[in-house]
C-alpha cells in the first residue's frame, strides 16, 4: 500500500468511525450552527437547547467560572455567548454521550482530564489573543484533544496504553497504526456533525494534524488555527512560545519582550500562571461531567492524575 492510499484508507476508516458513534441531536446541530453563524437569538437558543435535551447545568456551571452569581440559563448565555455557550454544550456531550458512557471509570477518567487541560489551556490562550478570543481558543483546544479522546476511550481497554498515549504525546502515525486513522480526521469530522461547519472543521484538521493544502493554507482562519494549536499544544507541554517561527509571531500581543532581562507584560505573566497551575493540578472545570456537586466531581478526579 502506498502513502496516497494509506491516507484515502484511513479517512475512510475515521468517517466509518465518525458515522457510527456521533450522532448528536439535531437540535444541538443546528443550536451549534446558527450560533457560531451568528444568527441565533436567545429565543431560538433556549429553544433549540431545550430540544436537544443537553443538561443546562454544563452551561450554567462554565458560566459560574466567569461570574459566580448565575444561576439561571438565560444569565449564563449571557455571560458566555452564543458561540462558547454551544461549544459546552457540545463537549458536554461528547464527554457524557462518547466517551463517560463508553469506557469504565479507569479509563474515561484521564482522558476527560487530558481533554479538560486543553480545553481550558485554549480558553485562556483565547482571552489573551484578541485575534482570536475566547470562543475560539477554548474550540482549538477540544479539536486538538478529541480525536484522540474519542479513539481512546471507543478502542482501549487498557490503561496503561492510555496514559501513554496521553502523555508521551503519541504521534500521528503512532495513531493511525493503532487505530488506522488520525486523531485530526475524527476531530474534523467530529466538529462538522457537531455542526460547526466545514470552514472551521477544515481549519481544526489542517492546524491540529499540520497538513497544508495549496488552496487553503494561506487562508487567514487556517493561519491562526494553526499557530493558535502550535501555541496550546507548546503551553500544554511547558515551553512558553510554539517552536515554529511563524506562530509564534503570530499574535503581536504574545510576542514576548526580544530581552529576556525585559519585565514581560501582566497578561502574559497571567496566562503562563493560568497554564503552570493547569500543567501541575490539572484543569478543575468540571461541567462536562453530569454531576451536580463540584466536591463529588472532585474527588473524582483527584482519582485520575496523569503525572
Amino acid at each position: 500500500m502506498d502513502f496516497v492510499d494509506q491516507v484515502d484508507s484511513s479517512w475512510d476508516t475515521a468517517v466509518q468511525v465518525v458515522r457510527t458513534i456521533v450522532s448528536p441531536p439535531s437540535a444541538l446541530s443546528r443550536l451549534v450552527r446558527l450560533s457560531w453563524g451568528g444568527t441565533i437569538t436567545m429565543k431560538d437558543f433556549i429553544t433549540s437547547f431545550n430540544m436537544s435535551r443537553i443538561d443546562q447545568a454544563c452551561v450554567i456551571r462554565a458560566a459560574q467560572l466567569i461570574e459566580p452569581e448565575v444561576a439561571e440559563l438565560e444569565a449564563a448565555i449571557t455571560a458566555l455567548g452564543f458561540r462558547t455557550a454551544s461549544a459546552v454544550a457540545a463537549i458536554h456531550f461528547i464527554s457524557q454521550e462518547l466517551i463517560t458512557r463508553t469506557s469504565s471509570e479507569r479509563i474515561w477518567m484521564p482522558i476527560t482530564r487530558h481533554m479538560m487541560n486543553s480545553i481550558e489551556i485554549g480558553y485562556h490562550f483565547g482571552v489573551n489573543a484578541t485575534a482570536l478570543g475566547p470562543d475560539s481558543g477554548l474550540l482549538i483546544g477540544f479539536a486538538q484533544a478529541l480525536g484522540s479522546s474519542l479513539l481512546l476511550s471507543l478502542g482501549v481497554k487498557d490503561l496503561t496504553e492510555v496514559r501513554t498515549f496521553l502523555r508521551d504525546g503519541a504521534t500521528n502515525n503512532e495513531f493511525l497504526g493503532r487505530f488506522e486513522c488520525e486523531p485530526c480526521q475524527v476531530a474534523s469530522l467530529t466538529l462538522q456533525r457537531l455542526g460547526f461547519g466545514l470552514d472551521l472543521s477544515s481549519a481544526a484538521v489542517m492546524a491540529v494534524g499540520n497538513l497544508n493544502y495549496a488552496d487553503a493554507s494561506n487562508d487567514p482562519v487556517v493561519k491562526d488555527w494553526r499557530a493558535a494549536s502550535d501555541w496550546i499544544y507548546s503551553l500544554t507541554h511547558g515551553r512558553r512560545t510554539p517552536s515554529r517561527s511563524e506562530s509564534a509571531k503570530r499574535f503581536a500581543e504574545l510576542v514576548p519582550p526580544e530581552s529576556s532581562s525585559s519585565t514581560l507584560p501582566l497578561h502574559l505573566q497571567s496566562l503562563y500562571s493560568q497554564v503552570d497551575a493547569i500543567r501541575e493540578l490539572h484543569s478543575t472545570w468540571t461541567w462536562h461531567l453530569p454531576m451536580s456537586s463540584y466536591q463529588e466531581t472532585a474527588e473524582l478526579l483527584n482519582k485520575a492524575k496523569i503525572s
